[in-house]
């Protein structure tokens, strides 16, 4: 038997679907999706264009505004290697470690 194929709901009208049916975060919505006609499992891939994040999406927290920058690795490694401080040891005496002796009495003539 063929699976039956929906239409993708329209971005807008399945936040307000979820929003109507009290869903509220992801693993909710991975529960529930298939209350809503049209709901596709992914959504950040079925709505790549308009999804700003889980967040964004439920209500439940701040938009994304800006894109963060992808860096390289080791770019990463090599910029912190450049940036990053050695540490020194304080400096102390060098003969702190040895036990202190007492001098040797001045030979009798």
């Amino acid at each position: 038997m063929a699976r039956k194929v929906t239409p993708n709901l329209p971005f807008d009208q399945l936040k307000k679907a979820c929003i109507e049916k009290g869903i509220t975060s992801w693993p909710d919505y991975q529960k529930r999706y298939t209350e809503i006609a049209g709901a596709k499992k992914t959504l950040h891939a079925t709505y790549a264009k308009e999804w700003k994040g889980n967040k964004a999406f439920f209500g439940n927290g701040a938009v994304a505004t800006e894109k963060t920058e992808t860096v390289n690795k080791e770019a990463a490694k090599e910029n912190a290697k450049k940036e990053s401080k050695k540490v020194v040891a304080p400096k102390t005496a060098s003969n702190s470690h040895k036990k202190a002796v007492a001098p040797k009495a001045a030979a009798a003539k």
